[in-house]
C-alpha cells in the first residue's frame, strides 16, 4: 500500500461570529469559542498493490472547516447589537 497526501489548498480564514445574548448587559462581550486555524482542502491517494500489480487506486478529498470564533454580545437598549 502506498499513500500520498497533497499540500493544503483552498484556505478559508476563520471569522468572528457574533450572537446577541439577552442575559448580557449592553456593551458586554463574552468569548464562547476562541478563533482557531484556517480551513483547507487536502487530497489523499491510496494505491494498493498485489506484487507489482496495481489492484486499487483511490483518491479522497477532505475539506476541513475553519475554526470560527463565537462571541456573545449584549443588546443595545432597543434591541440592536453593540459593535466595537
Amino acid at each position: 500500500v502506498e499513500t500520498e497526501t497533497s499540500e493544503p489548498t483552498d484556505y478559508v480564514e476563520p471569522e468572528v461570529k457574533e450572537v446577541v445574548n439577552p442575559d448580557l448587559g449592553p456593551g458586554d462581550r463574552e468569548v464562547v469559542q476562541s478563533m482557531g486555524g484556517a480551513g483547507f482542502t487536502v487530497t489523499y491517494t491510496r494505491r494498493v498493490y498485489q506484487g507489482d500489480r496495481l489492484r486499487r487506486d483511490e483518491t479522497f478529498t477532505w475539506r476541513y472547516s475553519p475554526q470560527h470564533a463565537f462571541v456573545e454580545v449584549g443588546a443595545e437598549p432597543g434591541g440592536g447589537v453593540l459593535r466595537d
